[in-house]
């Protein structure tokens, strides 16, 4: 595979920006310290190879820890130890697929109730995939609500051994996992507005969607690659963050528009107005204006730009070199 096609995981890998130009771009390196908006440290000492939030805690997957950061001020504070891959955040809980916690090795998906610490095995199945909740802040945002949490009612994952995407009721306490929806050859990426899930799949290349009510599945586009890390969508379109074509598909099915042919990301979310990503090629933040269909750099000069969240004011990034947590002001 050529470097065009590189995967970057966001929990295992990241492409150092000090590397040679055929794989990081010459620019990053010759960027100044600082550029664009101001930008604040929240928290030192976190690298955020995953991150959620609520509306006042951060939650950043620094392995093997699970770390709260209030995003009022205050110092990170350690709230698990556990081997986490997918991460999802409503108003009581934190649910995450995970191999390991604080010494109990087994696989699953957990749930960790957000004021007492205390954790719950929900699956135990092997390798359990993508995870989201319907009552996280990306699920509000993809149905065009505020960037707030409710309590989830409905929790989706991909079950790789078996092909399917299953989900579990948590409004139930007597609910068992399902089948929900074949998952065709490797399906990945879960993104819901509580209406429908998305997901891509690898073979073939394609954006799909299943119709929560009725289970009627679809395909919403084809895809030239598949995308790096989890999809992002707003109430209107799902995007796709893919190396070096970050596209975006109106969610009726529409034609599929570029939204930068030059980016690299490790992260992203999109508001309904902007989307949002971490460029590690370009060691900055960049913003695509959906209306206005321009790309630009909020914030740049950070090597090794790594996880990143929203919420109605500010952008939330991590830097992994220097082991920082930023927020800047959203344009």
């Amino acid at each position: 595979m050529g470097h065009r096609g590189l995967l970057l995981l966001p929990f295992f890998g990241l492409l150092d920006c000090s590397e040679p130009a055929e794989r990081a771009p010459a620019r990053c390196a010759d960027q100044p310290a600082k550029i664009g908006a101001p930008a604040e440290v929240v928290v030192a000492d976190v690298n955020a190879r995953a991150l959620a939030l609520d509306e006042t805690d951060l939650y950043a997957v620094d392995t093997p820890n699970l770390v709260r950061i209030p995003k009022a001020g205050g110092d990170a504070r350690r709230i698990l130890r556990a081997s986490i891959g997918r991460l999802s955040v409503d108003a009581r809980h934190v649910y995450f697929t995970g191999t390991a916690v604080d010494g109990t090795r087994r696989t699953g998906i957990w749930r960790l109730d957000k004021v007492t610490l205390e954790v719950r095995q929900l699956v135990d199945e092997p390798e359990p995939g993508d995870l989201v909740a319907d009552g996280s802040v990306t699920s509000a945002i993809a149905s065009g609500a505020a960037a707030t949490t409710s309590l989830s009612k409905v929790l989706y994952w991909v079950n790789k051994p078996a092909g399917m995407i299953r989900r579990l009721r948590l409004d139930d306490d007597a609910a068992q996992p399902e089948d929900f929806a074949p998952a065709p050859d490797f399906s990945a990426n879960l993104v819901t507005d509580r209406e429908k899930l998305y997901f891509a799949t690898a073979s073939p290349k394609a954006l799909r969607s299943v119709t929560i009510a009725t289970r009627e599945a679809a395909t919403v586009a084809t895809l030239e690659r598949f995308p790096n890390i989890p999809l992002v969508a707003d109430r209107v379109n799902v995007y796709v963050p893919v190396s070096f074509e970050l596209t975006f598909s109106p969610k009726d099915g529409g034609p599929t528009r570029i939204a930068a042919s030059d980016a690299t990301p490790f992260g992203a979310a999109a508001d309904g107005k902007n989307l949002y990503w971490t460029d590690i090629s370009q060691c900055s933040v960049r913003a695509f204006d959906v209306a206005a269909g321009s790309t630009r750099t909020i914030v740049g000069g950070r090597r090794e730009p790594a996880a990143l969240a929203i919420d109605d004011v500010h952008v939330y990034w991590a830097v992994a070199k220097d082991r920082l947590l930023l927020r800047t002001p959203k344009p």
